[in-house]
Parts: C-alpha cells; sequence; structure tokens
C-alpha cells in the first residue's frame, strides 16, 4: 500500500552490497506512461526472476511493483506486506493527492467491491473521498494475503533493531550488520507529513465522513494487523510477534 515507508525499505533492503532492491521498478519499465497494467506487472515479474546480474548478488527483488494477487502466488521469490498505521497512511494520502493523482486511477472492480462489501456507491462521492475509500479498501484486503505471504511487517517495529535484522533476512537469506540498520534509521527518505503527530491530531485532518468511515471499515482489519485505530498502542499481540522473539532466542 502507497504511503507505508516503501521507499525507505527499498533503500535499506539495497544497502547490503549483496543485494540488488528496486523500488516500484515496474514504473520505470513503463515511463512516461503515468499507469500499468497486470501485463506490465507480470513482465516485470519475469525479467526480474531472471535477473541473475552475473552472480553479482545474492538476492534480488522488489519493494512496490506488484499487487496483492500477484504476491501470494510468487514461489520463486520470499514475500512480504508492508504496512503502516493507517491513520498514517490516510493522512499522508490525503496531503499529497491534491496535487498528485499519478498512478491514482481506480479500476471499476474497487468501485464493485466497495459496493458490495460496504453498500457505498463510491461515485456519489468526490474524488478525495473516492481516494480515501479506495485505500480503506487496500488496506483491509490485505488481511486476505496475511497467511499467503512469507512474512507481514509493520514499518513501525523496524525500529527495533534485532527484528529489523531478522525481517531482512528472512527476506533475502542475508544477515544485514547493525551498522546499516542503524545507518538507515537515522535517514528518513521522502517524508510528507509530520512523523511527530499523534493519531489523534491526524484524525483532525479528516473529514466528519471519513472518519465516520475510518473507524467503521477498518476496526477488524486494523485488530488483525495490531493497530489501534485511535492511537499508537498495539492493539493486540499479533502472529508476527513470533518473528520478533526468533531474534530476541538467536541473539
Amino acid at each position: 500500500m502507497g504511503s507505508t515507508g516503501s521507499t525507505w525499505f527499498a533503500k535499506l533492503l539495497n544497502s547490503h552490497p549483496d543485494v540488488l532492491c528496486t523500488h516500484e521498478g515496474v514504473i520505470s519499465r513503463v515511463h512516461p506512461a503515468r499507469e500499468y497494467n497486470e501485463d506490465d506487472i507480470l513482465d516485470f515479474i519475469d525479467s526480474l526472476q531472471a535477473a541473475t546480474a552475473h552472480g553479482a548478488y545474492r538476492a534480488i527483488g522488489d519493494v512496490g511493483s506488484v499487487w496483492m494477487t500477484h504476491v501470494s502466488c510468487l514461489p520463486a521469490f520470499s514475500t512480504a506486506i508492508l504496512i503502516r498505521h493507517p491513520a498514517r497512511t490516510l493522512h499522508t494520502r490525503l496531503r499529497v493527492f491534491p496535487n498528485d493523482q499519478s498512478y491514482s486511477e481506480i479500476a471499476e472492480e474497487v468501485a464493485r467491491s466497495i459496493r458490495i462489501a460496504w453498500g457505498l456507491d463510491l461515485y456519489a462521492y468526490e474524488p478525495i473521498d473516492q481516494i480515501f475509500l479506495n485505500d480503506l479498501l487496500v488496506f483491509a484486503s490485505q488481511t486476505w494475503a496475511m497467511n499467503k505471504v512469507d512474512l507481514w511487517i509493520r514499518i513501525e517495529d523496524l525500529s527495533d533493531l534485532e527484528y529489523c535484522q531478522s525481517a531482512l533476512e528472512s527476506l533475502t537469506g542475508i544477515h544485514y550488520p547493525a551498522s546499516l540498520v542503524l545507518h538507515a534509521r537515522q535517514n528518513r527518505v521522502n517524508v510528507r507529513t509530520d512523523p511527530s503527530l499523534e493519531i489523534a491530531d491526524i484524525m483532525r485532518h479528516f473529514s466528519r465522513r471519513q472518519r465516520n468511515w475510518y473507524g467503521e471499515l477498518l476496526s477488524d482489519a486494523a485488530t488483525l494487523f495490531g493497530y489501534n485505530l485511535w492511537n499508537d498502542e498495539r492493539a493486540a499481540p499479533s502472529f508476527e510477534e513470533d518473528l520478533r522473539a526468533d531474534a530476541t532466542n538467536a541473539s
């Protein structure tokens, strides 16, 4: 999902000399087009799978170029879902969308899914509310893939050194020295909203209708991912705690 810290995470993965990780590499393949389709994604996956780089790297991958329907069907790759507190991703979207709608076209099947799942007519609302509902659906639908990927990663949890190293090794098969992780933690990239804002402050940037949708439509999905919708505290322990426990035991 957009605005999850994927640019930073791809840069972190790519910081190891034995790893080549692109970020939304499919976009560079279709440029200067402002959108891409399933055929473009499948072509990109094929090219990535064949990208041996003459054996220069032990792991090659990408962050952000495939849809969830693909990520659960890629046995040649280690796969993960990267998530961030939904209030923060939505806040970034609301901040950016008025001036940048690239790669934001909403497919007809999304409108149909919103109508079936939530009884809402997407086209009855203005564009900013349409994209807000689209992002609510994207976040909620990620629960479908929770058990279909190798791991899912809350971007907030990567501030824990041992957890971050364990997640990186799970994806690449390669140990990342603490120095690489600590350097990345000290160097944020692509910051478009104030990271110090409390969730309660972010709520004030939502309209009343958006707050109602947020609370009603995301409560189940947020809890499954261990998020409390209204603050930064964990809602409940998640199965991703097993990965953190493994990292602690290994250390």
